[in-house]
């Protein structure tokens, strides 16, 4: 979907971006498709983005510059806040 919505975008506007954020590395991959399919080139015209930090990433040419986001740690400490709060509203 990624892919297609970039191609639709640049058929219709031309190359009117520097950069793609993509939520997540396999969109990314997409949008890199996509880029090269409508005749620019990654990174010269285009940055491109994913977060995941998927093992694949590392093997696209070039490779996709990828954002590791530590869901582990973040739910540790969301829950730690929530009970901290329940603690709390408890006195």
């Amino acid at each position: 979907l990624a892919a297609e919505a970039i191609a639709r975008r640049i058929e219709a506007r031309g190359l009117d971006f520097t950069a793609v954020l993509a939520a997540g590395d396999s969109l990314a991959i997409g949008a890199m498709m996509a880029i090269r399919k409508s005749g620019y080139e990654v990174p010269a015209d285009v940055s491109v983005m994913g977060m995941d930090d998927l093992p694949q990433a590392a093997f696209q040419n070039p490779p996709l510059t990828t954002m590791h986001i530590p869901m582990r740690e973040i739910g540790a400490a969301s829950l730690d806040l929530l009970l901290a709060d329940l603690a709390h509203r408890d006195m």
